[in-house]
């Protein structure tokens, strides 16, 4: 783990190889198969090609390790502290794309300054469901773009720096929110799937309402399980209270 923190407080994020086992990778793309079929129409389009769910944790238990895979629950409270909340979950599915040429859209998932060595507000994890190659769609990082208190813009960084991260279905990337990061859409045969989560801290506001927690979760007899969950965002609060 000192390497992974090492890494990451350098970079802004670290790569771990086999965040999930293949079994439960396995049984993740089943379960996105069946809800492809039954919950169609939560799959909604974003600005990329494909379709993504932030609602899958609702109906599908499957999901419940990825949002707090608990081989990565150390790295992350050796990132964020102990005091870890869940944020936001959401899978995404991007398409073969065999005729567009590639785009990679550089951006930052907010940006507020932090206290060293890890700088961290938000952190997001990002866990490969698919290969992951140099033919393939994949999560890019400009590594070291987070690790202070100043947020210089895509201008001021030379791209050929960038890191374009491969890996086997299974792979887990932790990455400070406030990196420059990009999907990196590219000319492909192959679909890509992935996880994404943001892991915030239940002494700061939620940063989102895409997101809603189902009662296994914030009511969990597992008191971590339950604690990780006990920051509700607006829209999980409502459909607590009123539902």
């Amino acid at each position: 783990m000192e390497n992974h923190l090492a890494d990451y407080a350098r970079d802004g994020y670290c790569v771990i190889p086999e965040g999930l086992s293949l079994d439960e990778v396995g049984a993740i793309n089943a379960a996105i198969d069946a809800d492809l079929r039954e919950n169609r129409r939560l799959w909604r389009r974003g600005n990329y090609p494909g379709v993504r769910n932030s609602l899958v944790l609702l109906s599908r238990p499957e999901f419940d390790v990825t949002m707090r895979p608990p081989g990565l629950v150390p790295l992350m409270e050796g990132i964020m502290g102990a005091d870890l909340c869940a944020d936001q979950h959401e899978v995404v599915i991007r398409p073969p794309n065999p005729e567009s040429p590639s785009q990679c859209e550089w951006h930052r998932d907010g940006t507020r300054p932090m206290s060293p060595p890890c700088y961290t507000y938000l952190l997001h994890l990002v866990i490969y469901l698919t290969r992951v190659g140099d033919d393939t769609h994949c999560f890019s990082v400009i590594p070291g773009s987070s690790q202070g208190r100043e947020f210089p813009p895509i201008e001021e960084y030379d791209l050929d720096s960038a890191v374009h991260i491969t890996g086997e279905p299974g792979t887990a990337i932790l990455c400070n929110g406030a990196i420059l990061h990009a999907l990196n859409f590219r000319k492909t045969a192959e679909e890509r799937r992935t996880v994404n989560c943001w892991i915030g801290r239940s002494s700061q506001p939620a940063m989102a309402n895409h997101t809603i927690f189902p009662r296994r979760l914030c009511r969990s007899e597992d008191a971590e399980t339950a604690r990780f969950y006990s920051r509700a965002n607006e829209i999980t609060h409502l459909m607590r209270n009123h539902f």
